[in-house]
């Protein structure tokens, strides 16, 4: 009997999931098929768009050798060109890094003002930290002559953190900055730490070493007496000369005229 009623409620259960099926179809199914049709153009469209992407990249990273290897036969007007022309056709890393070679085709050239906008451009475009950070750091040096020590902290404060890979050339920059500005105080805060720091580059800590031997020399300088005043005592009085003419007369028996005294 238990088992004849179960079976009838599973007959039951199927024929009303069916029903709710059917009535779902007959008021969605348009719906449905939309939504599908949609997923799969989307799917295609992805495909398609990334396939172009790639083929993209592809082409331009074939570009960015050639214009590499333009610029290391000499040819340094011909890589210009082809760096400037990646940099504003494509959207892909090589984009940023043709950007960045442009930057660094200005410095050669002593186009400061160059450098800089394009070193800032690639910041400001670049998706990836490490070369977000690197064009900031490289703009901040370029500009550390015209900007105060204010502004050269708020440019560094983000690149020379502990986990940041470019900290010790910021913390190096920010030192120099600070002694530009008569900051010394500042400078060997920054450098001291940084001239011992054995994780640092042996070039990164020479330089500092040499930075925090102008910052000692200039706070002892700045320490030290402007002059030295000794107490001033008067100067021994002087004796008078003795008259030859009021000379006494040496002690002793006297001579009398005439010669020596004759005994008896």
């Amino acid at each position: 009997m238990a088992t004849e009623r179960d079976s009838l409620l599973r007959e039951v259960d199927e024929e009303l999931r069916r029903d709710q099926f059917q009535q779902i179809w007959e008021q969605y199914g348009t719906y449905i098929i939309g939504a599908v049709a949609a997923l799969l153009i989307g799917v295609g469209g992805y495909k398609w768009w990334d396939g172009r992407q790639a083929a993209a990249a592809e082409a331009a990273g074939l570009r960015f050798e050639q214009a590499l290897n333009l610029a290391e036969t000499g040819n340094a007007d011909e890589a210009l060109k082809s760096f400037s022309a990646i940099a504003g056709g494509t959207r892909s890393n090589y984009g940023v890094l043709a950007q960045l070679a442009v930057a660094g085709q200005a410095v050669k050239a002593g186009k400061t003002d160059d450098a800089i906008a394009a070193y800032e451009a690639a910041a400001g475009r670049a998706s990836d930290t490490l070369i977000k950070d690197y064009a900031r750091l490289q703009s901040t040096s370029l500009k550390i002559d015209a900007i105060d020590y204010a502004e050269a902290k708020n440019r560094l404060n983000e690149l020379i953190g502990d986990k940041n890979p470019w900290r010790y050339m910021a913390r190096e920059l920010l030192g120099v900055a600070a002694v530009r500005a008569g900051q010394m105080d500042e400078a060997s805060t920054t450098l001291a730490p940084l001239s011992a720091d054995p994780r640092a580059p042996a070039a990164v800590r020479e330089r500092a070493g040499a930075l925090m031997n102008m910052v000692v020399a200039a706070q002892l300088e700045k320490n030290a007496p402007s002059k030295i005043e000794f107490e001033k005592t008067d100067p021994p009085a002087a004796k008078p000369e003795a008259d030859p003419a009021k000379a006494e007369p040496a002690r002793g028996k006297a001579v009398p005229k005439g010669g020596a005294v004759k005994g008896k």
